[in-house]
């Protein structure tokens, strides 16, 4: 195997603590009581200005601005500080064990996916010819 290509968020890493503090943070800091954690996991996926809108949305604009910037800036170093405690459970022996090498057939749980039909669109270009020509695939982890 020689690439193996996961989206971080929700898939590796459980990122909901961390939004939860910077929303928590960004309200606070504007000087309004922070929305119940079930409300603000509500959002989650959403936009920043979306969730802001959703969860702030009889403030006034400059007010939504200043929790959305405030999130963003808390945000990152929050990731950055508590990035090895945010891992799910049995995530890092699943990294580490697809850096060995592997024989063929593939491991467990493994689901080759065949790229769709290519689009006839003759506006396709290098990225997204290469990108249908690839296969995804699919690692279930219990």
């Amino acid at each position: 195997m020689k690439l193996v290509i996961f989206d971080c968020d929700g898939t590796l890493v459980d990122s909901q603590h961390n939004i939860v503090a910077s929303m928590t943070y960004a309200f606070s800091e504007n000087g309004l009581p922070p929305p119940p954690r079930h409300d603000i996991l509500g959002i989650v996926g959403l936009s920043v200005p979306e969730a802001v809108g959703r969860l702030a949305g009889s403030q006034p604009a400059h007010v939504r601005r200043s929790i959305a910037e405030h999130f963003r800036d808390a945000f990152a170093p929050g990731r950055l500080e508590r990035q090895a405690d945010q891992l799910y459970p049995g995530i890092s022996g699943l990294v580490a064990a697809l850096a060995l090498p592997h024989p063929e057939p593939a491991p467990t749980g493994f689901t080759p996916h065949s790229p769709p039909n290519p689009p006839t669109s003759t506006t396709a270009d290098a990225r997204t010819s290469r990108l249908r020509n690839s296969t995804r695939c699919e690692m279930k982890v219990s």
